[in-house]
């Protein structure tokens, strides 16, 4: 018989242990702790303790008003949960619990997958980042703006949770050349990348244009949420979501993941009700992630707002109310330049 090897946890994830186990949304939670007086953490779902813990779950939609429909119990999870996001047991890397980080399927996956009643906050233990013993990173940060292309860089799993959205000189040096053949940014990114690509010289150079960009996608993920919060979902799920992709599934044949190569990327379509599904599923997701995301950090908003950037998205909302989209979409796009350029002054 194998003998099975005792995992250390990490010293993150232990403090997130007491902090779930001693907070108000968990109180009542049975077999909490074991003899020892330790956190009773897994359970097994056909166990006494698991079945006890199930009929807690239940208790607990009861009371947020769920109906027991599909994935209650996740859906439970996530309504009930504190912080909305949680570190990996493994790294101690801290992610969202919202699906907002995109997939190789050109869909969104969350920081952490639903495992209730097994783990007693309702999540895996294991976060997004060490799914995979050795992960496979995007060159070029999505979360900093960059298109979501097929070209990958092999990384060990402590290297791309010490790595993080963090770019090279080298990264830098990449990018530019494979910006010759094909788009690299997505469009409401492309400014701050303009403005700053050509004046990376090394890597302390490299890591401040990350910070910069992850502080223009902050901008943009509010100027988003301002909009969708004044009615305008529509104008950004046509001009910014692209449902349409979600009609195809992605495979990757013959993938190496030491080299991040393949030998082809195979797009298969899906039938009408499949794309109609999956559609749905993706705008659902995405507009319930920029919520979150506003609730957390649009409050910080005013902070950066300079006149110029007011004037212009008061034009865009203009614009809209007239039903001139057209306008509304070509001002939308100078206010991401006027906000590049405002933060373009932080690099040197």
């Amino acid at each position: 018989m194998t003998k099975r090897t005792k995992r250390d946890w990490h010293p993150n994830f232990k403090k997130y242990m007491k902090f779930i186990s001693e907070h108000p949304n968990y109180a009542g939670m049975p077999f909490l702790y074991k003899k020892d007086g330790s956190i009773r953490w897994v359970v097994t779902r056909n166990s006494e303790a698991g079945q006890a813990r199930l009929r807690w779950w239940d208790k607990k939609r009861k009371e947020i008003g769920l109906l027991k429909g599909d994935a209650w119990i996740s859906k439970t999870a996530r309504a009930i949960h504190p912080t909305g996001e949680k570190p990996c047991q493994i790294c101690g890397n801290v992610m969202s619990l919202d699906y907002i980080y995109p997939n190789k399927r050109n869909s969104m996956s969350p920081g952490a997958m639903s495992n209730a009643p097994d783990r007693l906050d309702g999540y895996h233990t294991y976060n997004l980042c060490c799914r995979s013993k050795q992960d496979t990173d995007h060159l070029g940060p999505i979360s900093l703006g960059f298109n979501h292309r097929p070209k990958f860089r092999p990384l060990t799993r402590a290297a791309n949770s010490a790595r993080n959205n963090r770019m090279t000189f080298e990264d830098i040096k990449l990018l530019l050349v494979e910006e010759i053949t094909e788009p690299i940014i997505s469009a409401h990114s492309k400014s701050i990348w303009d403005l700053l690509k050509n004046k990376v010289r090394n890597d302390t150079d490299a890591l401040k244009l990350g910070k910069l960009m992850r502080e223009n996608m902050h901008h943009i993920l509010s100027i988003f949420s301002y909009l969708a919060k004044k009615g305008y979902k529509d104008f950004l799920i046509r001009n910014f979501l692209h449902p349409e992709y979600a009609n195809y599934s992605i495979k990757f044949e013959i993938f190496d993941p030491k080299t991040g190569t393949y030998k082809e990327m195979i797009k298969t379509s899906g039938t009408k009700k499949q794309y109609a599904n999956n559609a749905k599923r993706y705008i659902r997701i995405s507009l319930e992630s920029l919520k979150q995301y506003s609730l957390k950090k649009n409050r910080n908003l005013k902070k950066w707002l300079n006149d110029d950037t007011e004037e212009n998205l008061a034009q865009v909302v203009k614009y809209l109310e007239s039903g001139n989209e057209k306008k509304a979409l070509s001002k939308l796009f100078e206010t991401f330049e006027v906000v590049a350029k405002h933060l373009s002054t932080k690099f040197n």
